[in-house]
């Protein structure tokens, strides 16, 4: 059996003790929270609405908390013509409504039946505060989402509800997104999505998106982009679309940031900040985060065999499952504002999660005529260790129109993940357990290097160009073992290694033009493809090189009462 590798002497201990200094010096906000969600849910849906006139009243907040301990179940906002809706396990709740410059409006005794799959509470009056401001100062922001050519733009920071949220929170409350309990991530129904970050692959992520989104703090994240189609700007793999988590990154002069705990049930408790100094020509910034997570969880599945339209047998499948540990990133950077118009980034990043995933699994075979025959109960208790570095260097020139730059990221990622499972399975009328253990080691490595060009011409057409090279190599180990009169016997058919090597070159167009109301975008990408996988222990191997290229097209019209349509093609050849 293979033990957890370090690849740095920077352990979870000292991610705790790094925050614990920067928490004596800042101030702490922002604590939510949460409760579990239930498998059935019923809406909340009503209209808020200026006492006086009756006029909407967009951009409220609308909070459920529970009366036994007052913590909040869901919160949403109010559209702009004030409606709002949320979903909530049934039970008894009371909602809290906040509105600037009006009383908070108390919403008791809200009885949510599971009879029902909606509940109205119609029309909800708020009265104005009677206290008037000497002074107001209004602040332009984004709107919580922009529609673009290629692409739907939340701007996730305008969005006081994601306070104190994970990134798979945020992620789940954006239409046409869906986050499993588990984590995994899909997109218009399809787990075939790629996730990036800041438009590139990256560390948080790279040991794997499960966990790495259930734990990275919402606080650090600035807009969420969903790529439903993606141009030829973006790497071919993902057939569903692309999800890019763009995070903050402050270059006001002086000391700023923020800072946040997140304490919820079931255990869940967290703290981050980000924080940025700028001096003159130089920007320095971090980013922190550390969480302990334990989630519970469960389920139940029968499977019936059917013959001539007779049940011959069935069996079902009962698991009560509980995962989760600690786990904590360190982001460090700086940006040296080498003139106006060029900009130098390095950054730092290190991640790592040690987690423990136990779960029960009882298997029950039955009879036609439902009698139990046998009863297989498995208990599985899984150990995992991971451990991730990146290093990025990114240099930025734009020119005298904004709209015109090059861009350059040199970025590698190295990934250490460790499994170790021990398995204790009995049968009835089997006189022995089954005692198993297994082992699963993988050790990662990615390089990357873009450089992207965008010139624009005229008010309304532009051109973008780039150039790619990815380099991954992947070492997996993997072995399972079976105690045998007291010692454990390796499995020869679960006990291989393998070594998997990943080279893709690419190159692209892309041309756009907007027309009036209409907006066109064109684009092709090519990419060469060298892959070699081989499986060292079975002496298997299977190499692939090959070249494709991949068009693609957008367009765009835009209405006149704030609606758009776009339309959407890709191909591969």
């Amino acid at each position: 059996m293979r033990e957890p590798n370090n690849i740095m002497n920077l352990s979870l201990s000292k991610l705790v003790f790094s925050f614990l200094i920067v928490l004596t010096l800042f101030p702490l906000t922002s604590v939510v929270s949460q409760t579990p969600d239930s498998d059935k849910v019923v809406y909340l849906k009503g209209v808020l609405v200026e006492q006086e006139s009756d006029k909407p009243l967009p951009f409220a907040t609308i909070a459920i908390h529970t009366p036994k301990d007052s913590s909040v179940v869901q919160s949403a906002l109010s559209t702009d013509n004030g409606s709002f809706l949320l979903s909530v396990p049934p039970g008894r709740y009371y909602g809290v409504i906040h509105y600037i410059g009006f009383d908070d409006k108390i919403v008791s005794d809200l009885v949510v039946s599971a009879q029902r799959d909606t509940l109205d509470l119609g029309s909800i009056e708020m009265k104005s505060d009677a206290i008037s401001l000497q002074q107001v100062e209004v602040r332009a922001e984004e709107s919580q989402m922009e529609f673009k050519l290629d692409r739907r733009v939340f701007n996730v920071g305008k969005d006081l509800t994601n306070t104190g949220n994970s990134a798979a929170d945020i992620l789940d409350n954006v239409p046409s997104v869906t986050v499993y309990p588990e984590g995994n991530v899909s997109l218009r129904g399809s787990q075939s999505v790629r996730i990036l970050v800041d438009g590139q692959p990256s560390g948080l992520l790279s040991a794997g998106e499960t966990e790495a989104l259930i734990r990275m703090q919402g606080s650090i994240i600035e807009s969420v982009e969903v790529i439903t189609n993606p141009s030829a700007r973006y790497e071919a793999e993902g057939e569903a679309g692309i999800i890019n988590i763009i995070l903050k990154k402050d270059r006001e002069k002086g000391v700023n940031g923020s800072f946040g705990v997140t304490l919820g049930h079931p255990a869940n408790y967290g703290a981050s900040y980000n924080l940025n100094y700028r001096k003159k020509d130089l920007n320095f910034f971090s980013n922190f985060g550390i969480d302990y997570r334990r989630s519970p969880g469960g389920g139940t599945s029968t499977r019936q065999f059917f013959e001539d339209g007779m049940v011959t047998s069935l069996y079902t499948t009962e698991t009560e499952q509980s995962r989760g540990g600690l786990g904590g990133f360190i982001q460090l950077g700086t940006d040296w504002n080498i003139n106006a118009q060029n900009i130098l980034t390095a950054s730092l990043l290190y991640r790592a999660g040690k987690d423990n995933n136990d779960a029960t699994i009882i298997y029950r075979d039955y009879s036609a005529d439902e009698v139990l025959v046998s009863e297989t109960v498995r208990d599985v208790m899984e150990g995992e260790d991971e451990h991730n570095l990146e290093a990025s260097i990114n240099y930025k020139k734009t020119y005298d129109n904004p709209d015109h730059e090059w861009n350059t990221v040199v970025k590698y990622i190295l990934d250490d993940d460790t499994e170790l499972a021990d398995y204790y399975q009995e049968t009835q009328r089997q006189i022995l357990p089954l005692i198993q253990k297994s082992s699963n080691t993988e050790d990662e490595t990615n390089f990357l290097i873009q450089s992207d060009y965008i010139y624009p011409f005229g008010e309304n057409s532009k051109l973008e160009a780039g150039v790619r090279a990815a380099i991954r190599t992947v070492n997996n180990e993997f072995n399972v073992q079976e105690q045998e009169d007291g010692e454990f016997v390796t499995l020869p058919e679960f006990d291989d290694q393998l070594q998997y090597n990943e080279n893709i070159y690419a190159a692209y167009f892309i041309g756009a033009h907007e027309i009036g109301d209409f907006s066109l975008q064109l684009g092709l990408r090519g990419e060469l493809s060298d892959i070699t996988a081989a499986l060292l222990k079975s002496d298997v191997s299977n190499d692939q090189n090959y070249f494709n290229l991949f068009p693609n097209a957008n367009l765009m019209f835009f209405f006149d009462n704030d609606m758009d349509l776009t339309l959407s093609y890709s191909t591969e050849f």
